[in-house]
């Protein structure tokens, strides 16, 4: 499932700073873990790239390691009103890694897998 959706001009510009999910996973930033059936990458990217695909956070939870530098897990939900459709990501934190793996679901659809975004 592709999220990407043509923003104009201005977006394109911002688009190189942010990229959007599919360009998180084109730039490597976001790689599919079949183990753990889930996305490794770092969650606050992944929300801007979602932000970026026009999702506006409508709830969110965040929960900090032990260390209080990084959330260690957490969800957020956000709302494309012009694509009409909603995203859920999940996720926690990988032992002794900078990564987390999320889990993300469009449209109550899970992102599974790289054919997909």
């Amino acid at each position: 499932m592709c999220v990407h959706e043509d923003r104009g001009p201005r977006t394109q510009q911002v688009s190189n700073a942010i990229p959007s999910l599919n360009g998180l996973c084109e730039r490597g930033r976001i790689t599919w873990a079949e183990r753990e059936h889930g996305w490794v990458g770092m969650p606050e990217e992944i929300l801007a790239a979602l932000a970026m695909d026009g999702f506006h956070e409508c709830a969110g939870q965040r929960s900090t390691s032990v260390a209080g530098d990084r959330p260690a897990s957490g969800t957020w939900r956000g709302v494309n009103p012009r694509m009409r459709s909603m995203v859920a990501a999940d996720w926690m934190s990988r032992p002794a890694a900078a990564a987390a793996t999320l889990f993300i679901e469009i449209d109550s659809q899970s992102i599974t897998g790289p054919a997909r975004l």
